[in-house]
């Protein structure tokens, strides 16, 4: 479907309505933050779907969105919370590149889970048991901690929400916070090892193409009694690296694995449009 682009650039200094909340890590002291809308209603729409795709081009200093509005509400963070436990489990040396998660036997969502599986496959597959297991051995002290320290925000918790908060409950993030997340990462402004940020990357390296190397993962929820879906991650390119957040649910009724490949979808189809991939 074609993608209609609107030419809607603004400065920070004249774009308040926009820029408004945006992190300061974003800013660029060499020139100022460029904001540019585009049209995807149709795209939306034509699928049943209500939400928006955040992008943010480092090398442009630029910000591509459908909803700037939508890019600043906060949502569960679901399963891309898995980037940043993964982060917690590596740091403090509770799993390492070469942990193999054991399958218990017992009853399981997913086939694709009732198996031992490496780091890896366990966060490719989406393994919500594993990372329940990971959290409860991290631990509540160990996770607030290295959480502030990469100030990874919204997540609140306890020894009785331990291995679900990213699931249910209050925790939230928005769109433009996971950005502001992956660009400090990317951008090594982590106070970690650098073992374990090499560690992260391989686990998150989601496809490879000759515009460059996608870092990415999905998240599946609830919102408003709905499918809330996320895809987030960042492409690195030669010469630059292009952020995104794409949050996403249904306007009707939908069925859960033709949603679960939308995230990826849409987010594919508007990356690829833009010429970033």
């Amino acid at each position: 479907m074609r993608l209609i682009i609107s030419l809607l650039f603004f400065s920070i200094l004249n774009s308040c309505s926009i820029s408004k909340n945006i992190p300061n890590t974003y800013t660029r002291k060499d020139e100022p933050v460029k904001f540019q809308i585009i049209d995807l209603k149709d795209l939306f729409e034509g699928q049943n779907l209500y939400g928006q795709i955040l992008i943010y081009d480092e090398a442009s200093n630029q910000y591509t969105s459908s909803d700037f509005e939508v890019a600043k509400t906060k949502f569960t963070p679901a399963s891309t919370f898995k980037i940043p436990n993964t982060l917690v489990g590596l740091e403090t040396g509770i799993i390492d590149i070469n942990y193999v998660f054991k399958y218990d036997g017992g009853e399981r969502m997913l086939e694709a889970w009732k198996k031992d599986l490496t780091l890896r496959e366990a966060f490719q597959t989406s393994c919500v048991p594993c990372y329940q297991e990971l959290a409860r051995k991290v631990g509540v002290e160990k996770m607030r901690t290295v959480l502030d320290s990469v100030k990874y925000p919204g997540m609140i918790f306890d020894n009785s929400t331990l291995d679900n908060f990213w699931l249910i409950g209050e925790s939230e993030i928005s769109p433009l916070e996971q950005v502001d997340f992956l660009r400090r990462f990317a951008t090594k402004q982590f106070p970690l090892n650098e073992g374990t940020m090499e560690s992260l990357k391989y686990v998150m390296a989601a496809d490879t193409t000759a515009k460059g190397i996608m870092y990415a993962k999905t998240g599946l929820g609830e919102s408003e009694g709905k499918y809330l879906g996320w895809y987030v991650g960042y492409i690195q390119k030669p010469k630059n690296r292009i952020y995104f957040a794409t949050v996403i649910r249904p306007i009707n009724d939908y069925d859960r694995n033709v949603f679960m490949a939308e995230r990826k979808a849409l987010t594919y189809n508007v990356l690829k449009t833009l010429g970033f991939w």
